[in-house]
């Protein structure tokens, strides 16, 4: 038997889709992509989405979050200014650089083009979070073609993704140690610094033939696969996504006026929300409505118990009719 000591996490020990469960822990993460790509930190707009995207902590996003995350394809970097971040008036500005270009590149180049380094849950919220940001942001940014095509790019190889196949693959490249799979034509990319990270990690390929022996994992993508689907259809068409744009403006005015295309979004309403995050929100309601019958229960027993007829005192010979014998018909 092997020692806890040696034995390596066998859960994820190539450290695929792995989670990231603290704020620090994503803000880390995001700090290391970033540098990884580009040699620079991130930007306050990226800051502030990586905080709901990667934690898996988060299993949902209210709409004031996602609305907020639209409207940034409204503004534009001020070319004067020091702040990378700064925007000038929605709508208003036309000169530098829009500052949905920040946005752009977390959610579609460190997040969907590199989904190995992301879990399931983090890859789900980001693409429904794109999927959003195209039907409500601004017409000038998500109708861009090049953009639509590096989305559609970026999703496609996502629509068939599967955990327990790219583990599988993963295991053969290190096993063949030829940054290769062997003969097999994949839409998963694997960089030879990348499989040398995996390799340091693993120390030897004990740990991959272990893996190898121990045969096939689970496949944990379908959510990604279903929410990929969707979005591909819409970036596959610009028609459809112009009239689902309509649509949604549509939607928005409940007034009978014409209203922005971005709403404002509230705290209280969820915008995209996991499955276990419905059940747990399911079963304290349960709870709650339990623990109230309960109450109620116990307050209606109290109320029997101190009910008492009016014609009884506190001994038998009190109150009316108090004293009468049924043995001699007398009072």
């Amino acid at each position: 038997m092997f020692s806890n000591n040696n034995t390596p996490n066998m859960n994820n020990a190539l450290n695929l889709f792995p989670t990231t469960s603290t704020p620090q822990k994503s803000q880390y993460k995001l700090q290391k992509l970033l540098h990884a790509t580009s040699n620079r930190g991130p930007t306050q707009i990226q800051t502030t989405l990586a905080a709901s995207l990667f934690d898996d902590a988060v299993e949902y996003m209210n709409t004031l979050e996602m609305n907020r995350a639209a409207s940034y394809t409204f503004g534009y970097r001020n070319s004067y200014g020091q702040n990378g971040t700064t925007l000038n008036e929605l709508g208003g500005g036309t000169h530098g650089e829009s500052v949905a270009d920040e946005m752009w590149e977390l959610v579609v180049d460190l997040t969907l083009g590199r989904f190995t380094q992301h879990s399931m849950l983090a890859l789900t919220k980001t693409i429904c979070l794109i999927q959003h940001v195209l039907l409500h942001g601004s017409e000038v940014c998500v109708l861009n073609g090049a953009l639509l095509y590096r989305i559609e790019m970026a999703v496609q190889p996502l629509r068939n993704l599967n955990t327990a196949l790219v583990e599988q693959q993963m295991v053969e490249q290190i096993l063949n140690n030829d940054g290769r799979a062997s003969g097999i034509e994949n839409d998963i990319v694997l960089t030879a610094e990348g499989i040398g990270a995996h390799l340091a990690q693993l120390g030897t390929k004990a740990t991959a033939t272990m893996l190898k022996l121990r045969g096939g994992s689970v496949d944990k993508g379908h959510p990604v696969r279903v929410a990929a689907s969707q979005l591909y259809s819409i970036v596959n068409n610009p028609t459809n996504l112009r009239h689902l744009r309509l649509q949604q403006a549509n939607n928005t005015n409940t007034t009978g006026q014409q209203s922005s295309l971005v709403p404002i979004g509230s705290t209280n309403q969820v915008g995209y929300i996991t499955d276990s995050g419905r059940l747990r929100l399911l079963q304290q309601k349960m709870a709650a409505e339990e623990q109230l019958q309960k109450q109620l229960q116990y307050q209606e027993q109290q109320r029997l118990k101190q009910t008492r007829s009016n014609l009884a005192g506190k001994s038998a010979t009190d109150g009316f009719g108090g004293g009468f014998s049924a043995r001699d018909g007398n009072g």
